[in-house]
Formats: C-alpha cells, structure tokens, sequence
C-alpha cells in the first residue's frame, strides 16, 4: 500500500513539475520575442540593448539547461543518428553565421547597421537557415536524448521558431518593402520547394 502510495505521489510531481517546466517556456519564449520587439528596443532606448538582450536570453535559458539534464541513450544507432543531425545543424548554423557579422549580432560590438538584404550563401536556398541549422540541432539533440523533458523541450521551440519566424518576416516586409516580397516569392522558408517546410509567400 505504502509503495503504491509513493508511486502515485511521484507520478504527480513528475506530472506537476513537466506542467511547470511546460508554463516556463511559454513564459521565456514570450519574453524573449517581447524585448525582441522593436516597440519595446524604442521604448526603453537603452545604449547596446542588443547586448543587454543577450544576456538576459542566456541567463533565463539556465533553468530551462538544469530542467532538461541531457541523458544520452544505450543505444549506439541512436546515438550516432543524434550526433550527425546535431553536426549538420551546426555547419548550417556556422554557414549561416558567415555572411553576419556574430560580435555585432550578439550585441558585444557596436557597428553601423547594414541594410543589406542577404540573399547569397545558404539563403540563396532558404529565407531562415540559421532557423532550420536550429531545428536539425534540437532534432539531433532529442534522438540522443530521449527525454520527456527534453521532448517538450523540443516541440515548444520548434513552434516558437515558426512565430518567431513569421514575426521577423512582418519586420523584413517592412524594412525592405518589395524586394522582400519577391524574395519570399522564389526562396523557401526553410527548405525545399515543395515540402511543408517551404511555406511560400502565396500573396
């Protein structure tokens, strides 16, 4: 009796506690595309915001890294097919990064903003390579680690990369008018032209 009692009792804290770890995603993510807004960046008018951002970013990402605790699976096949996705997320990612200039992304060094719309390298193939180098990443990380945790983990950043996907969009629109548009018209989301993954702007 006693053993099925505490069996109970862990199965709801277990519940309870992927319910609050669930609710602190929703709550960073929601924080993070706010501060990422350009109402919010006007608003305060702080000097390297960018810079300010990042570190609030990494600091709230702390719990969500202690919640997940990475447990890597016995099983070689798996982990093999995990480490290969997460390498090729990552060479998307750094190929990605090449025609940007990180220091300045990151907010550690301030320099004139280019305006260039950057339409070369892999975004000759994709509107968000470094979204999709993210996605393969996470994908990677869930097969090696084949947790509840880190499922959920997963599945609430994948959708929050689509809204933020489609936020960053409604701002490229505005910042480049019809070159944008044609843009979205000829490259894909995300990848491959016919996949769900390509989301074509059908205006």
């Amino acid at each position: 009796f006693m053993f099925s009692v505490l069996t109970h009792c862990i199965s709801k804290s277990y519940v309870y506690m992927h319910i609050a770890f669930s609710a602190y995603l929703i709550l960073y993510y929601f924080i993070h595309s706010l501060l990422a807004s350009d109402h919010i960046k006007y608003k305060i008018k702080l000097q390297h915001y960018r810079l300010y951002y990042s570190i609030v970013s990494m600091i709230g990402f702390v719990p969500i890294y202690y919640f997940i605790k990475i447990k890597t699976t016995n099983l070689a096949y798996l982990m093999i097919i995990g480490i290969c996705t997460i390498l090729v997320g990552s060479w998307i990612m750094y190929k990605s990064f090449a025609h940007i200039d990180t220091l300045s992304f990151l907010g550690i060094k301030s320099t004139a903003q280019d305006d260039t719309l950057i339409i070369r390298g892999l975004y000759k193939y994709s509107r968000h390579p470094m979204y999709l180098g993210g996605i393969l990443i996470l994908l990677g990380l869930l097969v090696w680690s084949p947790t509840s945790s880190m499922l959920i983990f997963v599945i609430f950043t994948i959708v929050y990369i689509f809204i933020g996907g489609m936020l960053e969009e409604k701002k490229l629109e505005v910042q480049y008018g019809d070159d944008y548009r044609e843009y979205k018209k000829k490259t894909p989301f995300l990848l491959g032209r016919h996949s769900f993954l390509a989301w074509h702007n059908r205006d």
